[in-house]
């Protein structure tokens, strides 16, 4: 066999092991116990806000916390490979339709069979309008129209697919994350940090002075939570020696403790600052 002929068969091996090799990656920085400590406590601060709203009305800024994670792991896992180049850009893409779409059509496809025998016709309709809307990831939009407001669906319960919004938030921003990362990695050390503090102003300024439903579902307003994330990557990054490491951790911890009281805590949080 010739060389020419065995080339595809090499790349399509390489390419297999590129991306395991990534999907490794993003396993080991999964399993990281303060990254589980944030996801445990914005699951459990989002399920309470949902069941009891009175008793913890703050619960909602689990939401926030996971587009935070988001933006550090898909940090951690970038930057700990040797290069961003095309390859790895659409390696990235596919793993985030790996990961996401298998259980999410299935979640869509199990709402819209559920709906036809719960809801009435007039809803099953609607519904199916939202499942289109969904598909396309683009709830959070539609979300911006005072019908589809998300506190008014939420009241409503009429809607199953409402909560697909931060899904569509987050698919909208992996479409721009590369951009951003590649930008980064060109500016370099403290250009590049100067570049992530001035999208994430951007996008604050958008979040507090739009009004609150795009605020509240738009991407370019929620853009700052992900820069957050990556920005505080970026930063641990750089401390590799014991003191460094220790005040890491301890930051860590404190950080951890910080969201715990803010998510649980009884009082509401001023809706200027939430949005919500």
């Amino acid at each position: 066999m010739s060389q020419t002929q065995c080339e595809p068969d090499f790349k399509v091996e390489v390419s297999h092991n590129h991306v395991d090799a990534n999907d490794q990656l993003e396993r080991t920085a999964s399993r990281r116990n303060d990254l589980q400590g944030v996801r445990g406590i914005a699951i459990i601060a989002v399920l309470l806000f949902h069941f009891f709203p009175k008793t913890f009305p703050n619960g909602h800024v689990g939401v926030d916390q996971f587009f935070v994670l988001s933006g550090f792991l898909m940090s951690m896992i970038s930057n700990r490979q040797k290069k961003f180049g095309h390859h790895e850009i659409a390696s990235f893409y596919c793993r985030r339709v790996k990961r996401i779409a298998p259980s999410y059509l299935l979640v869509i496809l199990l709402s819209l069979i559920c709906s036809s025998f719960i809801l009435p016709f007039h809803l099953q309709s609607f519904n199916l309008e939202s499942a289109k809307l969904a598909l396309n990831f683009v709830t959070n939009v539609a979300a911006t129209n005072i019908s589809r407001d998300y506190q008014n669906m939420v009241a409503k319960a009429e809607d199953l697919f409402t909560h697909t919004w931060s899904i569509a938030v987050e698919m909208q921003f992996y479409l721009i994350f590369p951009l951003i990362f590649v930008i980064y990695k060109i500016l370099l050390g403290s250009i590049g940090m100067i570049f992530l503090a001035a999208l994430c102003f951007t996008s604050a300024w958008y979040h507090f002075t739009l009004p609150p439903p795009e605020a509240f579902n738009l991407m370019q307003s929620r853009i700052w939570q992900f820069v957050l994330g990556i920005s505080v990557n970026q930063l641990e990054g750089r401390r590799t020696d014991g003191k460094h490491r220790f005040e890491s951790s301890f930051l860590h911890y404190v950080c951890l403790i910080t969201v715990a009281l803010v998510s649980f805590w009884i009082y509401p949080l001023d809706r200027a600052f939430t949005r919500f």
